[in-house]
């Protein structure tokens, strides 16, 4: 804040100041007038005293009053105070309103005569910041408040505003005879005296007022001979040291030369400006009775949201001053002569009236105070300063005006407005005694509060007089709290605060200051709140405690809200957001951030106002969903109200463009026409390294094979691509944009009429998606499609969209950056932040070309697992110009082991006016002969084998088409270099299904050259019944020679059907070739499966549609080493089924039973005996969480271990057992079988190993 020499000194000065009524004639008010001004307002830039006077107290001592100013007040249009409190707040809230504080960071100060610019050092943090220089509207605010209260005498506990003389002032030229004299004054001495009865507390010394006569001269228009002798007759009648007469002009001045400077109009102009609002005080908002309006936003502790309805305007500027007073000149008929004799007349009037009436009047109540003295008014009053008072309450004693107590206040009073402190502060050190004896709090504290102002001014006089106790600061503590809570008097607990804050300022005592501000603020009062928090934080500033500044510019900021004025509140979190800017206080800077964006809004100061909002939307938050909602809506809002302005929409980061995921689409690609289809490739993914070995492939041994260094052709351009050649589209083609959205917020955002935004936006059309909605922190990508009818370089820096909110919809771009790799190779690129060029949004379009366009027909989009199905692909001439000289010569199709996966039927292969020819079929591609004419379309028939595992397949075609000029004239692309071909990418992914499982055994027979193969088959396919139409090897070095199925539902064995989730067992008997017994090729044989699945029908309204025949075929790897088999192998064949890890409380059932199935099956029928044994040496697993090796008899078998079996040739037998585990670990369950034929008496002994794993529960 701006420094002012001693400006506590000159508050006191101005405060209290002696009061001096003034009465004048009509002749003299109209003679005034003709100066544009009135009596008082003539002399009130004279009214100080500019000479050396002094008045002698009691004790001998002279006094020198300087500063000392009185007060002129008309009595004429004087009126008994209003204490209308409400309609008083109402005129302080204009006042301060009419001054409008500077704004840091928005107000232009290029002088640096608007804020002062000041360093602090906290804790953590330097800061800078701007402060005002002067602060008018506290000052205009304290001056107002303080005339108000000098003017409320509710209470007869001081003097100080209570008139001390009157001036009764005539015009020399009224006067004809001696007579008129003695009538004029008559009559303005019998108004003076009906005021004072009629208002007997405002006078100082009602039984004998000082009189001071005033006669007006009139230079242009008087006799002065005539005015000398009326002066004269006064003088004699009244005395010489009570008359003056004023020599003044009221006619026109004949040079500009001798026009004066303006004086009156600073005092004039707030005198009209509180009338004025006096006046209009009726019709004012009351900004401290405003309830808070019910909104649909959540709280927060100091949300603006709920502090004023938005009906209110500001008070900011809201009264204007009348502008006819603008236009008036003050003082137009003064000279500088007449400037002095108006001075002159002030001095003599102090100094030979004013003064010795003051000395005369301080001697008669000096000697009646010391007749009183030491004479207590009653045994009780005495008691009370003898033992104390008890406990405080609020008292009602009024003291008579004759009592020793009041005549010792007034003599202090006197004396403090005539310069002697010394013995105001003695007198009211004197009587505060007397007051706190008799419990009257309101004069013991007024009496306080001068005391401890009267030693402030002791320090303060020229030369300074010599204390010999310090500032009683528990004075002003003392004062404050008696007004505040015993008195229920806040203004005056304010006009104490206002007045001994200066001063601790003035002594340094900052802190102090601080406190008793801050102390001062009340729910009663926003605007008086928001005042004092103001003021404590601009002290703080004088403490070093930035934080402390911060936070009380908020509470101000918040108070000032709630008042209305808006402006001041946009000051005050201005300030605050200096220190709590990008400091790490998210809350509080979102806080006052948004603060301010509001008041920006309301008070249409649009600098900086998006950027404020942004940056709560963009950066990282911790806010809740409810309250980034509300910074979102006044984001909305106010852009709004911003393109209202200028119609230019804004740039905007919500939602979040994420350029690095930006993909240019190259239509040649084969664009997406179902929902099965996926184009979206991965660049550094293993499919695009396959695309560029099969495109090089095809290019070197079908197209050119002249070809030495290949280039890929790149019809996706991505992040990972290499972007620092420009795409390259010809002509008239549609090229795809992808751009990726991301909303960081955590409330939904919509979006309208999204567009990319070209240089060249009469040659390039491009589409525009109508809406989206992204969710919180959803990506989602659009595809803008784009084509340019001339040839050149177009680019896209810029997306446009609006964002829609309720019924708002505000346009927005937001800039597209795109940047390459950082690059590392050089020291340069080490050392510095180096991005290489991407070109990716500069397109470079280039001459017309054919087109291609590829679809998938009849492709289901699920299909079941080793499926065979057949589809079309579709190849359709898209050239948009017939009249072109090149054309299509060679279609080449192209997949990774097409014999596997893809065949081609080029027996059924049609066009619909072109014509295909297959060429051959090669292992990886086949190549065609092909002629279109117009926009044809040829087809080609293929037939796709699905893979027997995974759940999603990926069917990768390459299509590559040779162009050639007609005529064969050489065409050379200078954009493509040679370009002889184009290609069509197409990766589809289907879902699958599953259909059957097989699993393979074998059942060995003593011939070498056959054995008996067990093939279990499962239908896993749901709802779907499965006919198993044939078992086929794929060489003929192997045939089946007879097969058996065990299928309670089929006797036919040429096929076999099985229902929903059942499963058969097929058993047959393989023969191997003689030759190919003794051949040593090791290569496996392969088992064939030849299926089909019967779709049920589909159900389609009322009306039956028939159901479809899915066919495929499994084939299963059968090594060779198993057919080979030995023939002393046994024909016996066991499998075990039971579970393979379960869990077990082994504390509470000390033991865990289980059933195991074991699976019997034998060549031959016959009676077999079979029996299960547990072999006590074999080993058992450790635990795996002891780690210990569990004895034998952790593992029982329980219950029936040996069966008696009649079985027939390859049927099974399921034998069941039990077995029981008595601790945790990692066990074989499956038993030592022995199987005994009585018939032939061979008895066999087989070991089984099948794990089983049991936890502790």
């Amino acid at each position: 804040m701006a420094k002012i020499d001693n400006l506590a000194k000159v508050l006191v000065h101005d405060t209290f100041r002696p009061r001096v009524a003034v009465l004048c004639s009509p002749s003299a008010q109209a003679l005034c007038e003709k100066n544009n001004l009135q009596f008082t307002q003539l002399i009130q830039p004279f009214c100080s005293l500019t000479t050396d006077l002094s008045w002698q107290e009691p004790y001998g001592q002279y006094i020198a009053p300087r500063g000392l100013c009185i007060h002129p007040v008309d009595l004429s249009t004087w009126k008994p105070p209003d204490n209308d409190s409400q309609k008083n707040r109402r005129i302080l809230g204009n006042i301060v309103g009419q001054s409008l504080p500077p704004f840091p960071g928005i107000t232009e100060d290029p002088s640096d005569q608007v804020f002062q610019k000041l360093h602090l050092n906290g804790r953590s943090y330097n800061y800078s910041l701007q402060v005002p220089q002067l602060t008018p509207w506290f000052e205009s605010w304290r001056e107002t408040f303080l005339k108000f209260y000098s003017e409320q005498q509710q209470s007869q506990h001081e003097f100080l505003n209570q008139f001390v003389a009157c001036v009764l002032v005539i015009a020399a030229y009224e006067i004809k005879s001696p007579e008129d004299v003695s009538n004029i004054l008559g009559k303005l001495s019998k108004l003076q005296l009906q005021h004072q009865q009629e208002w007997s507390h405002t006078w100082f010394f009602p039984a004998a007022t000082l009189k001071f006569y005033l006669i007006l001269h009139d230079n242009a228009n008087d006799n002065i001979t005539n005015s000398e002798g009326c002066y004269q007759s006064l003088r004699t009648t009244y005395g010489g040291n009570f008359c003056y007469m004023l020599r003044i002009n009221s006619a026109g001045l004949e040079s500009d030369e001798e026009i004066v400077s303006d004086v009156w109009s600073p005092y004039i102009q707030k005198e009209n400006q509180i009338r004025r609002d006096i006046l209009n005080s009726e019709t004012l908002t009351v900004f401290e009775d405003i309830e808070p309006v019910n909104v649909d936003e959540p709280f927060h502790p100091l949300s603006p949201a709920s502090e004023y309805p938005p009906s209110i305007p500001p008070a900011n500027g809201e009264f204007s001053a009348n502008n006819n007073e603008n236009f008036l000149i003050r003082g137009k008929c003064f000279t500088q002569k007449d400037m002095q004799n108006v001075q002159i007349a002030v001095n003599e009037f102090i100094g030979k009236s004013l003064l010795p009436y003051v000395e005369r009047q301080a001697k008669v109540m000096h000697e009646s105070i010391l007749n009183r003295r030491g004479v207590s008014k009653s045994f009780f009053s005495a008691t009370k300063r003898l033992f104390g008072t008890g406990a405080k309450t609020a008292s009602s004693i009024v003291y008579a005006l004759e009592s020793p107590e009041m005549i010792t206040r007034k003599l202090a009073d006197l004396y403090f407005l005539f310069g002697h402190y010394d013995g105001a502060y003695q007198l009211y050190h004197q009587i505060k005694k007397d007051f706190q004896a008799d419990a009257a709090w309101v004069y013991y504290a007024s009496s306080i509060e001068l005391a401890a102002l009267s030693h402030f001014m002791m320090t303060q006089s020229d030369p300074p007089m010599a204390v010999t106790r310090s500032f009683p600061v528990h004075y002003i503590n003392e004062a404050i709290s008696h007004y505040n809570d015993l008195c229920r008097m806040p203004e005056a607990a304010h006009r104490c605060a206002i007045i001994f804050c200066e001063c601790l300022k003035h002594m340094g005592n900052f802190g102090e200051a601080a406190a008793i501000f801050i102390r001062m603020t009340s729910e009663d009062c926003d605007l008086r709140s928001a005042l004092m928090l103001e003021q404590a934080a601009y002290t703080f500033i004088k403490l070093n405690s930035p934080r402390k500044y911060a936070l009380h510019s908020v509470l101000a900021g918040h108070r000032y809200a709630k008042a209305g004025l808006r402006s001041h509140s946009l000051n005050c979190y201005l300030q605050a957001f200096q220190i709590y800017g990008g400091r790490g206080w998210k809350f509080a800077e979102d806080h006052v951030q948004f603060t301010i964006a509001r008041h920006q809004a309301s008070l249409q100061i649009y600098k900086g106002l998006m950027e404020r909002l942004l940056s709560l939307l963009k950066t990282p938050t911790l806010q809740s969903a409810a309250q980034i909602q509300m910074f979102y809506k006044e984001f909305i809002s106010a852009a709004g109200k911003l393109f209202e302005v200028d119609r230019t929409p804004r740039e905007n980061v919500i939602p979040n463009v994420r350029s690095s995921g930006i993909r240019i689409v190259i239509a040649s690609t084969g664009l997406p026409t179902g929902e099965i289809l996926n184009y979206q490739l991965d660049p550094d993914s293993v499919e695009v390294s396959h695309w560029d070995s099969l495109e090089e492939q095809v290019l070197k041994e079908s197209i050119d094979p002249s070809v030495i260094m290949f280039r890929p052709s790149r019809l996706i351009f991505d992040a990972r691509t290499d972007n620092t050649v420009h795409p390259n589209v010809p002509c008239n083609e549609t090229f795809y944009v992808e751009i990726p959205f991301y909303n960081p917020l955590s409330t939904e955002v919509s979006l309208r009429r999204i567009a990319l935004k070209f240089d060249d936006t009469e040659a390039v059309e491009s589409s525009v998606v109508d809406s989206m909605t992204l969710q919180s922190e959803e990506i989602k990508t659009l595809r803008f499609g784009a084509s340019s009818s001339v040839r050149g370089m177009i680019s896209f820096d810029y997306v446009s969209y609006e964002l829609e909110l309720g019924s708002v919809c505000v346009p927005f771009v937001q800039k597209i950056i795109l940047k390459g790799p950082r690059l590392n190779s050089t020291k340069e690129e080490r050392s510095g932040i180096v991005y290489a060029k991407d070109l990716r949004n500069k397109i470079n379009v280039v001459g017309k070309m054919p087109l291609l366009q590829a679809e998938v027909e009849n492709l289901p989009p699920a299909l079941y697992h080793s499926q065979c199905t057949d589809f079309n692909l579709v190849l359709t001439d898209k050239t948009s110009d017939t009249t072109q000289k090149l054309r299509v010569s060679r279609v080449v199709l192209a997949s990774e082991n097409m014999n596997s996966c893809l065949e081609i039927r080029p027996s059924v292969a049609s066009g619909s006016t072109g014509d295909l020819v297959l060429e051959s079929v090669q292992k990886n591609y086949c190549p065609f002969a092909v002629t279109f004419d117009g926009s044809s379309s040829i087809r080609i028939p293929c037939l796709y084998k699905v893979p027997p595992l995974g759940d999603v397949a990926t069917l990768n075609m390459l299509i590559l088409y040779e162009i050639k000029p007609e005529n064969e004239d050489p065409v050379v692309f200078s954009a493509f270099g040679t370009v002889i071909y184009r290609v069509i990418k197409i990766s589809i992914k289907i879902p699958l299904l599953t259909s059957l499982r097989f699993d393979h055994s074998f059942l060995k027979k003593a011939d070498i050259l056959t054995a008996i193969n067990l093939l279990r088959i499962q239908n896993l396919s749901k709802g779907r019944t499965v006919v198993i139409e044939g078992i086929t090897f794929d060489t003929d070095a192997i045939t089946i020679e007879e097969k058996t199925w065990q299928s309670s539902s089929n006797k036919d064995y040429s096929t076999l059907t099985l229902e929903p989730a059942q499963s058969c067992n097929v058993i047959f008997r393989t023969k191997l070739a003689t030759n190919n017994f003794q051949s040593t090729d090791n290569q496996d044989f392969i088992l064939c499966v030849d299926w089909k699945i019967l779709q049920e029908p589909l159900q389609d309204n009322s009306a039956n549609v028939s159901g479809t025949t899915v066919k495929g075929f499994h084939r299963l790897n059968i090594q060779r080493a198993d057919i080979l088999c030995n023939r002393d192998q046994s024909p016996i064949l066991f499998q075990l089924r039971h579970l393979s890890r379960n869990k077990h409380d082994f504390n509470r059932i000390p033991c865990f039973i289980f059933p195991v199935e074991l699976e019997f099956n034998c060549q031959k029928s016959g009676r077999f005996i079979v029996k299960i044994e547990n072999d006590l040496k074999r080993t058992i697993e450790p635990d795996t969480q002891s780690l210990h090796t569990a004895s034998s008899q952790a593992v029982y078998f329980i219950g029936k271990t040996s069966w008696t079996i009649n079985a027939e040739a390859l049927r099974s037998e399921k034998l069941i057992y039990n077995v029981a585990l008595t601790r945790p670990g990692i066990y074989n369950i499956a038993p030592t079988v022995s199987v005994k034929t009585p018939e032939d008496g061979i008895h066999q002994t087989f070991e089984l190993h099948s794990p089983f794993i049991i936890d502790q529960e």
